[in-house]
């Protein structure tokens, strides 16, 4: 028997942060999670839940943890021994997720009603990802924030329709703008955990080198699209 995979729901990495953290308590639920295993630092998992798998939606991520938990997907340990949930226990479950029900890469849909049972994966993702990105665009323009991995992805996009087009001398001004972002950041989340007690459990997160790329990206597409609302520019008109 062919699994089949789900790809209805809410993509991750457009859930506002709120509904990111109720997903993340839904799922602990799901688990049979106790105190012992709220996370450490919740924004921080919501934000880097975003990040990290935003490409997955809602019920494909709740699908794979119940074929876990019934046992349809094998090798993962669903027992979180009492410790703070982190994402190392969602990448778990998505591995065997991937190796197990969506490998080779393939899906079957519709049997009875086609012979074409069989459809690659690859180009609904692909068609999928492209929507997300126009969506994301749309919600940048209207002043909206999302994850962060996805402004990434709008500059290249944008960039590739070859309506973004940064200058030496816009480059430099926004190097010095995302650097500055980068500093406070990591001010005020510092300053956060050590007003929770909790500096000395969560230093790896000091510990990665902040991605000053990733944040020029972002501050060029939200200065870019910002610049074209505030000049009527009708949105169709700039990723049509």
């Amino acid at each position: 028997m062919v699994l089949q995979t789900k790809s209805s729901g809410n993509y991750i990495w457009d859930l506002k942060n709120k509904d990111c953290a109720d997903f993340i308590s839904k799922i602990l639920q799901l688990v049979g999670a106790n105190d012992k295993n709220a996370p450490m630092d919740m924004q921080f998992v919501v934000e880097n839940m975003k990040t990290v798998y935003g490409k997955w939606t809602t019920d494909e991520l709740l699908y794979a943890i119940r074929l876990c938990l019934d046992g349809k997907i094998t090798g993962v340990d669903m027992n979180l021994y009492d410790k703070p949930f982190n994402l190392v226990f969602i990448s778990n479950i998505l591995k065997a997720y991937s190796s197990q029900i969506r490998s080779p890469i393939m899906i079957q849909i519709n049997k009875s009603e086609s012979n074409k049972a069989l459809l690659p994966v690859n180009i609904d993702k692909e068609k999928a990802n492209k929507e997300a990105i126009i969506r994301s665009i749309e919600k940048i323009y209207n002043g909206e924030d999302v994850a962060n991995a996805l402004y990434s992805d709008c500059y290249d996009y944008l960039v590739k329709l070859n309506v973004l087009n940064l200058s030496d001398e816009n480059r430099i001004e926004i190097t010095k703008k995302a650097e500055e972002q980068i500093y406070q950041e990591k001010i005020i989340k510092q300053d956060k955990l050590t007003n929770q007690g909790k500096l000395i459990e969560a230093k790896h997160i000091f510990d990665r080198p902040m991605n000053l790329k990733s944040y020029q990206k972002r501050i060029a597409v939200i200065e870019f699209l910002q610049a074209k609302k505030e000049m009527d520019i009708p949105i169709n008109e700039i990723i049509n």
